[in-house]
């Protein structure tokens, strides 16, 4: 997994020409690790990276064409980054290789599961309707409680996940 350009929203050159660069490198990348029988996936979008939203992760995924890289889809940084997180699915429907789960509101997103915007029922359907049938990472990467809170909080989400993706 590799992110989605350098750190910070800005363009260093100029958008369409940086997210080539991303693009370009993304597909070398890949190049290399398809031949060791490995795939490559981009976290994008990455509130916190040059592809910040869905639609600039829709100019990478476009750019990118054809190239085998797929998508780690993180519906914190859609929703940190002002996205909906159930369209962001039909937006990157079939280049969703991953999926973490981790709660947020705009402009935040190290938040417990529960305690933020994205709405996990309606995520959970999208994927499962979009046809997604790989791995969900429970992101326990927080700020919203203390270190001896995680063992009962991260127990508490997985239940509550598991509980949505047996429906």
């Amino acid at each position: 997994m590799l992110p989605c350009g350098r750190p910070g929203t800005e363009p260093r050159t100029e958008l369409s020409r940086d997210i080539a660069t991303v693009a370009r490198t993304l597909t070398a990348a890949a190049d290399f690790v398809n031949a060791a029988g490995m795939n490559l996936l981009v976290e994008a979008p990455h509130s916190r990276r040059l592809c910040a939203t869905v639609e600039r992760s829709e100019m990478l995924y476009d750019a990118l064409g054809d190239s085998p890289v797929g998508a780690v889809l993180d519906f914190s940084h859609v929703v940190a980054s002002g996205g909906h997180e159930v369209d962001a699915v039909g937006h990157l429907d079939g280049r969703i290789g991953h999926v973490h789960l981790r709660d947020a509101v705009f402009g935040d997103i190290n938040l417990s599961i529960g305690r933020g915007h994205v709405y996990f029922p309606a995520v959970i359907e999208a994927l499962t309707t979009s046809g997604y049938q790989g791995h969900y990472s429970l992101e326990l990467e927080t700020h919203d409680i203390c270190d001896a809170e995680r063992p009962i909080e991260a127990g508490r989400a997985g239940r509550y996940i598991t509980a949505l993706l047996q429906r």
